[in-house]
């Protein structure tokens, strides 16, 4: 289990009330995200983006979408903060770093990470 998950069920910080909930659900393709995972995402960034990394070198299709999920959350959390334009830059550099892993690639874009990344 990544240090991620771990920390995922664990209550860190405040609950999200229903209203919050809602509008990260509109804007992140995990449908599952609670308050709790929000603020464990919220408290874990700097760790996720290194398991994005971690998922991506597994080179399969199961990490692939998981990868692809977590850059999903991590979007979220950067609308929340407003670091939209550090989350784009970032993810700038998977999409280089990566651009020959077309499966990869696919993912990223049935998960809404675009490549001009402003995500809807």
């Amino acid at each position: 289990m990544s240090e991620y998950q771990y920390y995922e069920f664990q209550a860190i910080d405040r609950p999200l009330d229903r209203a919050a909930q809602e509008a990260l659900r509109s804007i992140s393709s995990r449908a599952r995200i609670t308050a709790t995972s929000f603020q464990a995402l919220k408290q874990c960034g700097p760790k996720v983006w290194r398991e994005v990394e971690k998922e991506i070198g597994r080179r399969n299709a199961s990490s692939y979408d998981r990868a692809a999920s977590l850059l999903s959350d991590l979007h979220a959390l950067a609308v929340e903060e407003g670091n939209e334009d550090d989350f784009a830059r970032r993810l700038a550099l998977i999409r280089a770093r990566h651009e020959k892993k077309g499966k990869f690639i696919a993912r990223l874009t049935k998960f809404g990470c675009a490549s001009d990344q402003r995500m809807a």
